[in-house]
Order: C-alpha cells, then structure tokens, then sequence
C-alpha cells in the first residue's frame, strides 16, 4: 500500500507537519485524500519486442478523458539507427496546461525520480512542458556505434514522477509509480490525484 498526503504548508496546525510558506509538502506514498486513484489491481506490463509504437491513456481526474499518454516505442531508422523510447506525452484530448516539478539541472526535458515516502515541496515554480517528456530514450546507431541517452528513468524500478496539471482553472499534482525496465519496457502500477 501507498502513503501520500498532502499539506497546505501555512495552513498546518499539526506539530508532525513542517509549515513551507510557499507551496505544499507531498509525501509519496498512499491515495489518501485523493480526488482520483487508478486502483490497478495488477500492473499494466509492456514488453513486446521487435518494433512497435503502444501508446496507453492516463485519465488523471477519472473523467474519461486522458490528460497523459505513456508511450513506450522501438523504431529502425534509415540511418542505421534504432530509436527506443518511453516518454510522456500531453494527450491531444486535454484541454488544460501540463506543468511538471522539479526537473533535475541535466538533462532539463525528464522528471525527477522519486522513492516512496519522499517529502516534496510544491512551490509555484513551475512552468508548462514540452509536447514530449522523455523518461529513457535511446538513439542507437548499430553501424557506427554511436549512440545517445534522454531522460534518468533507466532502470528505475517502482519510482514515482510528480506532473502538476491545470484544468478548468483549478491547480491539481499527481504521482504515478512507474518502473522503466527497458529503453522501450514499462511497468505503471497505479497513480493519484490531488486537487491543490
């Protein structure tokens, strides 16, 4: 089971809670107090092989309409490359603003990684993502051997990225527990939203 909550910092009378003057503190974990939890019972696997484009839907708010697209893609190129991502896409359904929290410095363009029960403070320094957000991304040219990286999310297993959204003019942030087991394979477990 997950534990999350999450804080209005200035607000908080509770001695177990630290006041932050300008945002919130998040705890990765649990979907309590949540406006919307996928309550996957078993994890969404996707590892085919050879090539392949499979894109699956995430409706953050539970309103059938999907603010997120998981990608995970494996493509021959004509120069000699093979192309393996799996990135984050806004959904073309959405109609509001991704923004996303705490990139790392390098690379800019992929969320940071979270473990649960990590403390996250939700400022107002945020600013809307690209239309891709890479979480591992390979360019691979088997000719030359060249190859180039996007994205810190190899290899993490059972992590969780933070998206703050805007819909309808309210704010709302969410986690999604993900693991990233291939440059093109992924497991997403479950995910939550809450209403800031």
């Amino acid at each position: 089971m997950f534990v999350i909550a999450l804080f209005a910092g200035c607000n908080s009378d509770d001695d177990n809670n630290d006041v932050v003057p300008d945002g919130y503190v998040l705890q990765i974990g649990n979907s309590i107090n949540s406006i919307f939890y996928s309550n996957m019972q078993i994890p969404d696997t996707v590892a085919p092989t050879g090539e392949h484009l499979t894109i699956r839907e995430i409706d953050l708010l539970g309103d059938s309409i999907a603010e997120l697209l998981l990608v995970a893609e494996k493509d021959s190129l004509a120069n000699n490359t093979v192309f393996q991502s799996v990135r984050l896409e806004e959904s073309p359904d959405f109609n509001g603003v991704v923004k996303t929290i705490l990139f790392p410095v390098i690379p800019e363009d992929s969320p940071n990684v979270y473990s649960n029960n990590d403390m996250v403070i939700i400022g107002n320094n945020f600013s809307a993502i690209t239309v891709k957000m890479p979480l591992a991304e390979i360019w691979d040219n088997y000719v030359t051997g060249d190859k180039q990286y996007s994205g810190i999310w190899f290899e993490q297993l059972q992590k969780y990225l933070i998206i703050r959204f805007q819909k309808n003019g309210n704010d709302y942030v969410a986690w999604i527990k993900i693991s990233v087991t291939d440059f093109d394979k992924y497991i997403l477990y479950n995910y939550a939203t809450f209403k800031m």
